[in-house]
């Protein structure tokens, strides 16, 4: 067994112990009191800033609402004001153009009716000025017609009158060089003297028609055929003959330039020239390289020169 003593003394220490603890208990309970009260402010602060700061969100976004209304009234408010100003002023177009419309249906009248006398009065001036017109037109032409018909005929006596004319000088070139005979002259005169009468006959009702001019131009090709050949046969003087090759002679013209000693200085530059341009365009076409048109081209030109001077006769 436990002495008496000892059981004592541990008694007494678990009592104390056990005091000290609910001295501690009492004391961590006041303190948790305390802290409790302590903090009771604190909460109740935060609280009360928390409902403050919800209240200020609460009217702040109350403020916004009330403003996006007044905002959004405002913005309904200026469509409508839009939509009424829009719906005033096309009213007032509408009016605008039907009363334009009334004024231009009755300047359309207006100028209906003034159309329809005018075109009344037109179509009787444009019947009338047609007429007139037509007449005129048919003067005209009728006058143009009697001026180229006019100017066909000048051209007609002018071709026989220069035929004749050359005929003449012809013959004439032949007596002064002596290749005409009396006989010869006297033929050729004859044949002159008739080609002339025939021609005042068609001239009787004062001008040369086609067929006319066709049958005198054949008489004095006849005419022109004997005085070639009487100038060249035998008879008096032999008249040179001029050739070029076999059947080619110069013509009656080249040779009775060639044969007149009054020949004009111009006149014989321009001989001249054409012969020794004939010469220029032989030589080229034999010795020069040439395209096949430019010797077409030179060709021709030769061909010209040869056939305005020079004739083919059998």
């Amino acid at each position: 067994m436990m002495p008496t003593s000892t059981l004592r003394w541990s008694l007494a220490l678990v009592v104390t112990l056990a005091m000290a603890f609910a001295v501690r208990a009492d004391d961590d309970s006041v303190k948790v009191r305390r802290a409790r009260v302590a903090a009771e402010p604190r909460a109740a602060a935060k609280a009360a800033e928390a409902k403050a700061a919800r209240a200020v969100e609460a009217k702040a976004a109350r403020v916004a609402e009330a403003k996006a209304a007044r905002v959004a009234e405002a913005k309904a408010a200026e469509a409508a004001a839009g939509k009424a100003a829009k719906a005033a002023k096309t009213a007032e177009a509408k009016a605008a153009k039907a009363t334009d419309a009334k004024t231009a249906d009755a300047k359309a009248a207006k100028t209906t009716n003034a159309k329809t006398a005018t075109v009344t009065d037109a179509t009787t001036a444009k019947a009338t000025g047609a007429a007139d017109a037509r007449a005129a037109k048919a003067a005209e032409n009728k006058a143009a017609r009697e001026a180229t018909q006019k100017a066909r005929e000048e051209r007609r006596q002018e071709s026989v009158d220069k035929r004749q004319e050359f005929q003449a000088k012809r013959i004439q070139h032949g007596i002064n060089k002596g290749y005409l005979t009396t006989d010869e002259i006297a033929k050729l005169d004859a044949q002159q003297k008739q080609i002339a009468t025939m021609e005042e006959q068609f001239q009787g009702d004062g001008k040369l028609s086609k067929d006319e001019t066709r049958d005198l131009r054949q008489e004095l090709d006849t005419a022109s055929h004997c005085i070639w050949a009487e100038k060249h046969d035998t008879d008096g003087n032999q008249m040179p003959v001029y050739r070029l090759g076999k059947n080619i002679y110069a013509k009656d013209t080249l040779t009775a330039q060639l044969a007149d000693e009054n020949l004009s200085r111009t006149d014989a530059r321009a001989l001249l020239t054409d012969f020794r341009r004939t010469a220029e365009l032989k030589r080229t076409m034999a010795t020069a390289d040439l395209s096949d048109a430019e010797r077409a081209k030179l060709q021709a030109e030769y061909d010209a020169l040869l056939n305005k001077y020079f004739e083919v006769r059998n």
